[in-house]
């Protein structure tokens, strides 16, 4: 190598050198720069790093930051925050060229030309486009779709349909995966800028939880009480769907011996369709087939009940599940096959004598003999009972009132309406305010035509029900707060009077209540006057009465039934 060749490397080396030490002073004021307390000295500090490296794309970033955040201090100025504003985008437009894929540049630079806009609505700013380079640049980052989403939607307006269902597709992945604070803050932008439900519908995803936040939100802003419903039957549709799939897996499971699996699966079910008030009764539309729906509930709860048998659970463990199974079904197949899975299982004797001897075992052998028609075989428990002496526990009274009262319904179907008589009288003998027997006693003289004692028991049946009037003496409900009663009834329809106070109170909007009766709901609608009359089905015993003002504080004065 020449004297000439070695010095050109010489001199290659000292310029790379020289730039090397360029970048590295150059980063390393931008990085000083985020120590400056002051806006101004901040700026000086990264001009400095951008003069001493001139591609150092970062320091023009921060720049334009740093001039943004001073821009934004002074938007009351609108003088001092435009020329701030105008030297952000400059600076952005330097980093630009230098780093052309940095969403987060393309982000901040629409930030500034958004305020610009703002303090000079007369020149042609298109903010609009630098927000969706960003968006499209941004990969999967959540918190810039949801910042861009929010922005296009508060410009709804001015949008083109092109740019519409942009911001739409965006708000629809950014609802997906938002959490309650951003997602609440969507529908209060939607609320101010656009209003339109359609929109709404565009935007929101097919997921329960978020559609029950946006029917909440309707119903707080005492908005569209017909939206709201709409959404929530939507919202129990899908629900309904996720419970199909849950029971489908759990199907699986039982199907091939894994009942620990089966039952997690048939829980979640349940658990899901547990919170099925069903708002399609209001809405006209039935999106959930009510008889799949109890097919589905029922077959849970035996099927659990089976889970449980499987992994050697006795029959007082299950039995809960097993009569709500037998209270949804009216099939005498279902129950006959219940009661020879039982027998295999040596859970039950093959005969109802055969649990004579354990009252909670006669109890629920009873019942399922009643499901199955037995009515012979169980006026021959009665007989046996008459001609033992029985002494029964505290602890068993109840299963014992229980029996008794199955012997005097089988004396009832088969016409023997004397004996009837006395094992209801038995029962009464045991608890006396028991409503169930009482009713069945009541039957069974309308079955006599005896009405003199038809109305002593309507007597003794108006002392233990629910009062035919409740006065309240203007209880307040708090918005969003549910007020509950139960209600102890003969399962006969009813009419209950719900009465208000300061339902149109001047200047104030009208209460938008949402009434729900045993878990179902059975009215929902803004008050215009105050009283409520519901016509509805009761069953026998408890029944309870949720009432749930949605956007204000409501004054309940009495409850009337008819």
């Amino acid at each position: 190598m020449t004297r000439w060749h070695r010095a050109g490397v010489l001199g290659l080396l000292a310029v790379a050198a020289v730039l090397a030490v360029l970048m590295y002073w150059s980063q390393h004021l931008t990085h000083k720069a985020g120590d400056a307390a002051e806006p101004g000295d901040r700026v000086a500090v990264l001009k400095k790093a951008a003069r001493v490296w001139p591609f150092n794309d970062r320091a023009f970033f921060e720049l334009g930051k740093a001039y943004f955040d001073d821009g934004y201090r002074n938007l009351d100025d609108a003088a001092a925050g435009k020329e701030l504003l105008q030297k952000s985008a400059q600076s952005f437009i330097r980093s630009l060229r230098l780093n052309p894929g940095d969403f987060y540049g393309h982000y901040d630079y629409a930030q500034a030309l958004f305020y610009l806009d703002h303090l000079s609505p007369e020149e042609d700013i298109d903010f609009i486009q630098e927000y969706k380079k960003a968006a499209d640049l941004t990969g999967h980052r959540n918190e810039i779709f949801f910042e861009v989403g929010k922005v296009l939607l508060s410009q709804w307006e001015d949008l083109s349909e092109e740019d519409r269902n942009f911001a739409a597709g965006l708000l629809k992945k950014t609802a997906g995966s938002a959490n309650r604070e951003q997602f609440e803050s969507i529908l209060h932008t939607w609320e101010l800028n656009v209003g339109d439900y359609a929109v709404m519908g565009r935007i929101l995803p097919d997921n329960p939880g978020l559609l029950r936040m946006y029917a909440r939100f309707l119903g707080e802003k005492s908005l569209d009480q017909r939206e709201r419903q709409n959404v929530l039957a939507l919202a129990e549709h899908l629900e309904f769907q996720n419970a199909r799939e849950e029971f489908s897996r759990a199907e699986n499971h039982f199907r091939y011996y894994r009942p620990k699996q089966a039952v997690q699966y048939y829980n979640r079910c349940l658990g899901l369709l547990k919170n099925l008030k069903f708002y399609q009764s209001l809405t006209g539309r039935a999106r959930i087939d009510t008889s799949e729906f109890i097919d589905i509930w029922t077959t849970a709860h035996l099927k659990l009940a089976k889970c449980g048998i499987q992994q050697g659970q006795t029959l007082d463990e299950v039995e809960e599940y097993l009569r709500t199974y037998l209270a949804m079904t009216d099939r005498v197949a279902d129950a006959s096959e219940l009661d020879t899975y039982l027998v295999e299982k040596r859970l039950i004797g093959a005969k109802l004598e055969d649990s004579a001897n354990d009252l909670g075992l006669l109890s629920f052998h009873s019942y399922l003999y009643f499901k199955q028609n037995h009515h012979r075989d169980i006026k021959n428990i009665g007989a046996l009972l008459e001609r033992s002496f029985v002494v029964v526990p505290e602890a068993d009274k109840q299963d014992y009132i229980d029996v008794l009262r199955w012997v005097a319904a089988a004396h009832q179907i088969t016409g023997y309406f004397y004996d009837a008589t006395d094992f209801y009288r038995k029962a009464l003998d045991l608890d006396e305010s028991n409503v169930k027997t009482l009713l069945g006693l009541r039957r069974n003289f309308e079955r006599l035509n005896d009405e003199r004692e038809i109305r002593r028991i309507d007597q003794r049946l108006e002392r233990l029900l629910s009062p035919r009037e409740i006065d309240f003496r203007d209880q307040a409900i708090g918005k969003g707060q549910a007020f509950e009663r139960a209600m102890l009834l003969d399962g006969n329809t009813v009419s209950l009077s719900l009465e208000f106070d300061g339902t149109e109170e001047e200047g104030r909007v009208s209460p938008l209540v949402s009434v729900e009766w045993n878990g179902r709901v059975v009215w929902e609608d803004y008050l215009r006057e105050d009283t409520v009359i519901l016509l509805i089905e009761s069953k026998e015993g408890e029944n309870r009465l949720r009432i749930t003002p949605l956007n204000r504080t409501l004054m309940l004065k009495r409850i009337v039934r008819r």
